[in-house]
This record gives structure tokens, sequence and C-alpha cells, in this order.
């Protein structure tokens, strides 16, 4: 039996009417679920607006309000991705500089196995040995720039080996080095001096870059984000990060606060010194969204700020 059987976009807004949804601009509203659908725009964001009975909307609430919430998080999440997309070339450009720097730019040299940590075993196979047959691979790759490297220097170094990396990639790659490449690689994207970071901060680190890879996918699948915190990958207690968030041990503990959501997210680019400064982009980014947004339902800012946790005026 198909419990969700096919609807056309008239049927979907006779839906939503006997819902109890109002349509400012009927006519308008096909276009809108025809270019995002109606999972998207009507699922992704009706806790907001909803009676207590989780079914029926309650009295006033209009589709335009609902599109409204959509663009505010398709906003969010532009800013999300940019701002990915910065620390992802920051970490791309460091990485290559330290390994070069550290060993050498010569395929044969940086990545020889004993230079990485053997990492996890999968199947009899470990991460570094997967990693480093998928190093080799992109070498020979036959597309450019690889095939140019190749035949006019007779090797790829560390600079361009790394664009043919998903992020996941190179997080990979940043995991699996030893720690004092590690070091300089926080330093180097921190300003943190290297006789300060500890093996408690080299640990933060590595989550914090994995906390932004799952921000990053997140936006790249065009997801709902303003909302969402993570399963994976939260952020663990750390005093001076904590500190800085205005998180006590007890908050953390207890309420869940520091440990997801975009307000974290915040707070990890700031640790970086990527140019331009992503996180503030990002901040007056976001917030710009949802402040045009309650521009016109200015009722949805308890529950928006809370999600968010923004401090309310």
């Amino acid at each position: 039996m198909n419990s969700k059987p096919f609807k056309t976009f008239e049927e979907q807004i006779n839906i939503l009417e006997n819902r109890n949804l109002k349509f400012l601009n009927k006519p308008s509203a096909i276009p809108i679920l025809a270019t995002y659908g109606y999972y998207e725009i009507v699922n992704g964001y009706k806790e907001v607006v909803l009676n207590e009975d989780g079914e029926n909307f309650k009295d006033g609430i209009t589709f335009e309000h609902l599109f409204s919430l959509f663009q505010m998080d398709r906003k969010i999440r532009t800013a999300v991705s940019e701002a990915m997309h910065e620390l992802e070339s920051h970490l791309q450009t460091t990485i290559s500089y330290v390994v070069s720097n550290h060993y050498s730019s010569e395929q044969s040299e940086y990545l020889q196995r004993n230079h990485y940590a053997t990492g996890k075993n999968y199947n009899g196979k470990y991460e570094r040995d997967k990693l480093l047959d998928k190093c080799k691979r992109i070498c020979r790759d036959d597309i450019q720039p690889y095939q140019h490297y190749q035949k006019k220097y007779g090797n790829v170094p560390p600079w361009i080996l790394i664009k043919g990396m998903e992020f996941g990639d190179l997080l990979l790659f940043y995991r699996l080095q030893k720690s004092n490449v590690k070091i300089e690689i926080i330093s180097m994207m921190t300003s943190i001096p290297k006789e300060l970071i500890t093996n408690g901060l080299i640990e933060v680190m590595t989550v914090m870059f994995y906390f932004c890879k799952s921000y990053r996918n997140r936006s790249a699948h065009d997801r709902r984000i303003y909302n969402y915190h993570l399963t994976k990958h939260e952020m663990p207690y750390y005093e001076p990060f904590h500190n800085r968030m205005g998180v006590s041990k007890e908050l953390y503990d207890n309420d869940g606060k520091g440990k997801s959501g975009l307000n974290v997210l915040f707070y990890i680019l700031s640790w970086f010194k990527t140019f331009g400064d992503p996180w503030q982009i990002l901040n007056y980014k976001v917030i710009a969204a949802v402040d045009e947004h309650l521009n016109n339902y200015p009722e949805d800012q308890e529950f928006i700020y809370n999600e968010l946790e923004f401090e309310e005026d």
C-alpha cells in the first residue's frame, strides 16, 4: 500500500488549507512548490507554527510565513557554505605548506608511510594505507593539473595533491599526521604559539574540524540548518573554548549548552585566523537572515532565538 500517494500541486494546496493554513497569494504558491517541494517547505519548518495537536496549523498562519522560514534557512545555509569554503581553503593551504616544509614537496618523500599514523583498521586495512593509496591515485590521474605536473616535473606536490581531495580526505590526511606536524598546522591556523599547544588542544582541534565538516555537508546537501544539532562530533567540554562562550561546566553538563548548534560553530571559526574573518561574516549574515524574517513574523522570535541559542534583547 502506498501510504504517501502522489498529489498534484493543487491537491497539496487543498491539503494544507484543510489543515488550517492560509494563502495570501495562492497562484504564486504553485511555482514555489514546483521549485522547492512540499516536503522542504512544509515539513521542514512546520513545528514553529503547528497547534499542539501536531497536525493543524495555528489560526492565521500562512503559507507565506512557512516560506519565509524556508528562505531564512536558505540564506543561513549559504552563509555556512561560504564560511566552510574559506576554512577548507585555509586548511588546504596550511597542510600543504607544513607538510612540504617539514618533509619535502616531492611525493616520493612526503607520501612515505612512516610519516603517518596508522589510524583505525577497517576490514584488515589501516586508514593510512587507504589514504596513501588514494593519494597515489590522485597523483596518477590523467586530468589537469595532475597530468601537467607528472609530465613536466615527474612529481605532484602537496598543494596540487590536495586539490583532488574531498574535505573528508583532507581531514583524514590531517588526522594521520604526527603530533609535531599537527602542532605546526594548528599554530599556523590559530596563531597560538607552538609551545602552548597541548595534547588536549590537538584532540579538541580535530573535533572542531569534524564539527565543521558536518555543517559543511549539511549545507551542501540543502538540509535544514538553522536549528541543526549534531549527534556525532559534538564539541567536548574544553575550558578555554567554553569560557569564551560563557558556558560553564555545569551549563554544559546539565543544559547541553556549548555542545552543538550554530552558536558553537561561530566560536569554533573564531579560533582560526582565516583571512576575512568568515566567522564574523557568518554571524552577520545569520543575524541578518533572522532579522529579515522576524521583521514580518516577530512571533517566531522566542522559538528561533532558543534554537540558535541567541540572547534576547
